[in-house]
């Protein structure tokens, strides 16, 4: 919606004249006729703009009122400094990676057990992708990592975990790599019985809560792909995980069989 006003000239014209002959008593009957009609036109759609430097600014717009015989709005700005310039978001930004000329295109370049070239002052670079990246652990040739899964295709002991659990158990892994392969099929093959009877794991937070109360350093009960690794030590009394499986412990009751909560009974 926009404001339509007669153009200011118009209005200071009208403004002017009525204060200075008070409305044109010596005109003839035609002038009367369109003095009356451009009066009524500013009554209507005039509008003045002036600034005033006096004090008796009330004063004078009653004055101009009388003359105009129209209502007057009064607007008084202060003059205020200027507020500081806003700070765009993007200013915060970190700032851009340049690009690099680098060769080092996996699988032509380099291999992921090989080390990855770098530039010419030492310094890292970005590098995407256009399509998933398959990684094969040198040591678990039949073990393939991709778009956050790690999958097992060795005969008989076919699975498929979250890639960061993965990378965490090969990494507290001490025996074997063919045992570890079979460890976590048979604990997956455990944990889906666990949950296909209605059991819940605990989020992270509520274990992260409880350790920090107790000062736990073991967390007892669920599988292996499935126990939390910010614990030193995890495993079940029956079957330990990695790490010392004595000290303050957090056990996840139901999670635990019948003769591993009476073990759990016996140690507490």
């Amino acid at each position: 919606m926009s404001d339509r006003y007669l153009a200011p000239a118009i209005s200071r014209f009208v403004t002017s004249t009525l204060a200075e002959v008070g409305g044109g008593a010596d005109r003839d009957q035609q002038a009367k006729d369109v003095w009356r009609e451009l009066v009524h036109l500013y009554q209507r759609w005039g509008k003045v703009s002036k600034i005033t430097e006096g004090d008796n600014i009330r004063a004078q717009a009653c004055n101009d009122a009388n003359a105009s015989r129209q209502f007057t709005r009064i607007v008084q700005c202060k003059s205020l400094p200027w507020e500081k310039d806003s700070i765009a978001k993007v200013a915060y930004d970190p700032a851009h990676i340049p690009d690099c000329n680098v060769q080092a295109t996996v699988g032509r370049h380099f291999l992921f057990n090989e080390p990855i070239s770098k530039k010419v002052n030492g310094r890292g670079y970005l590098r995407v992708t256009k399509e998933s990246l398959w990684w094969q652990h040198e040591q678990f040739p039949s073990v393939w990592t991709s778009e956050g899964f790690t999958t097992c295709m060795e005969n008989s002991y076919q699975w498929t975990v979250n890639s960061t659990t993965w990378n965490h158990l090969q990494t507290m892994w001490q025996a074997p790599p063919l045992d570890l392969m079979r460890l976590i099929h048979e604990e997956t093959y455990h944990q889906n019985i666990l949950e296909a009877s209605g059991y819940k794991s605990p989020t992270w937070r509520i274990l992260r809560s409880l350790q920090s109360i107790i000062k736990a350093n073991v967390v007892v009960g669920e599988s292996t792909i499935t126990a939390a690794p910010f614990f030193e030590g995890a495993g079940r009394p029956s079957e330990p995980f990695w790490g010392p499986q004595q000290g303050r412990k957090v056990i996840l009751w139901e999670s635990l069989s019948p003769e591993d909560q009476e073990k759990c009974l016996t140690e507490l």
